[in-house]
C-alpha cells in the first residue's frame, strides 16, 4: 500500500510505502510482540522508516493490547 505524502527523510513529496512488521517491545521487563505500521522512504538506504501521530497512537495501543493479553488482562477490544 502506498500514499502520496511530503517525506520528512528525503525532504520530497512522493509515494511512500505503508508497511506492517512484527516487532518486540519490552515492557515493564517482558519482551511483547506485535504488529507495528510504518511509512517507508524509497529514496533512501539507511534509517527510512518513520510515523505520522496516528500511526504512532495505533503503534501504542497494539504495544498495550499485546502486553495485556500475554497477561491474561482485558484488552482494547
Amino acid at each position: 500500500m502506498k500514499e502520496r505524502l511530503y517525506c520528512p527523510i528525503c525532504g520530497q513529496e512522493h509515494d511512500i510505502n505503508i508497511i506492517k512488521k512484527k516487532v518486540t517491545v519490552t515492557v515493564k521487563n517482558q519482551n511483547v510482540e506485535c504488529m507495528q505500521v510504518f511509512y517507508r522512504c524509497g529514496n533512501t538506504a539507511d534509517d527510512n522508516e518513520f510515523v505520522n501521530g496516528k500511526m504512532l497512537n495505533e503503534n501504542l495501543l497494539a504495544v498495550k493490547d499485546a502486553y495485556r493479553k500475554q497477561c491474561g488482562l482485558s484488552t482494547s477490544d
